[in-house]
Parts: C-alpha cells; structure tokens; sequence
C-alpha cells in the first residue's frame, strides 16, 4: 500500500503554525482548492492551488488580532473565515474576490479565545475560551442585531486538543468537550435569511451587565 507523499511544504508564517481550515468549495464546480493557516505569529494565511500544481499564498491577514491566532473555520457558504486569538477577540472575514475583509470582531471571553465552529447552516457560531465558557453568535440581518442566541458556562476549563473542543453535532446542537463532562447544548433559533445577507454582531458589555443586574434583582 503506498504511503502519503509531500508534495509541497508552504513556508511563510514565522512562528507556530497551530490549525488549518480547507474551505468547503474547495475543488467544487471548477474552484480551485483552498486552505487557511493560522499561527503564533498572530496572521491567518490563504493559500490557493494553483494551475501549475504549486500552492502560492493568496492573502496574509494581519488585522485585528494581537496575540497568537489559535484556531480558523470556514462557514458552510465558503465566504467567511472566523479566527478566535488569545487576545480575546474572535474575527470574521469575508472574501471579496481577491481580498478579504475583516467584517466583525466578537468581544465577550475575558481571555483566550481556543476554538471557532460553525453550525451546519452557517447560522450560528460557537466560540470556546479559556474563561470556561461557550458563546453562541447568532447570524441576522436585523439592525440593530439582536443579541446572542446563548452563552453556556463549563465547570472546567476548555481546551482545544483532538478530546477538548466546541464543535456542532447537529444543525442546531453543539458540543462542548473538556477534561470534565460533556455538555450539549441547544440554542433557541430564529428565522434567518441567507448567510450573504447576514452580518455577526456581539451583545454589548452594557447590555450585558444589565441583564446581570435585572436578574441577580429577581433572585
């Protein structure tokens, strides 16, 4: 049985290279094949196969992260990449032909971001960080948007390793493994409009704290 064979190793990032992403439309209806890098080096890398067989990158986004960029995931549509960062933040770009855009920053982990996953749709998003909780980002054309669909809290920390991560089971469930128990999840849906109408934003830490505030009175 004949084993894997390198064909081609893409240098570029000057730190740590931690995930990679193939997007969906990869080799469909004549696309060519595409992956996204991430790395300590705090870039996301877009490499493109080109027709000479060699794979060239396309696009080094530098922008917004500050801290090591640890995880990358393309939405079911191929258009938008989402990267969560130890800076805390979770980025969403989307591709604009040529270039791609930075269309939102989702802010709401005290600390590190660990992994990024979307749902089966491209409905939802999830977020895992070091803070021990998992954000659902709801996708919606509304404006001004409406808040997030769920937040859920782990008893440990979360982890993203080959056991310890935030991934959709389902179309409308998600998965939160860790060291500790398994906790599945499922988010109240709305209606929603094809993902090229939407547009992700985060609940306000105002909003937030108000909520907190109105229900630690009921208690």
């Amino acid at each position: 049985m004949e084993g894997l064979k390198e064909i081609q190793k893409l240098e570029g990032h000057t730190d740590r290279v931690w995930s990679l992403a193939w997007n969906p439309l990869s080799g469909l209806d004549g696309a060519p094949l595409k992956l996204a890098s991430c790395s300590g080096d705090k870039t996301v890398r877009i490499w493109e196969h080109k027709p000479s067989n060699s794979w060239e990158c396309q696009a080094v986004l530098d922008d917004p992260h500050t801290r090591t960029v640890r995880s990358c995931a393309w939405s079911p549509s191929g258009k938008l990449l989402a990267t969560a960062s130890f800076d805390g933040t979770t980025a969403i770009f989307q591709d604009v032909g040529d270039d791609y855009e930075c269309v939102s920053t989702l802010e709401g982990h005290e600390n590190e971001v660990k992994s990024v996953s979307w749902n089966a749709s491209g409905s939802l998003l999830a977020t895992c960080g070091r803070d021990k909780t998992v954000w659902i980002w709801e996708v919606s054309a509304a404006y001004p948007p409406p808040p997030i669909a769920a937040a859920a809290t782990h008893p440990t920390r979360l982890r993203r390793s080959q056991h310890r991560s935030a991934h959709q089971t389902s179309d409308d469930q998600i998965c939160c493994t860790s060291p500790g128990p398994i906790l599945l999840r499922r988010p109240r849906l709305r209606d929603y409009k094809p993902e090229e109408e939407q547009s992700i934003e985060p609940e306000t830490r105002r909003e937030r704290k108000k909520k907190r505030k109105k229900k630690d009175e009921l208690i």
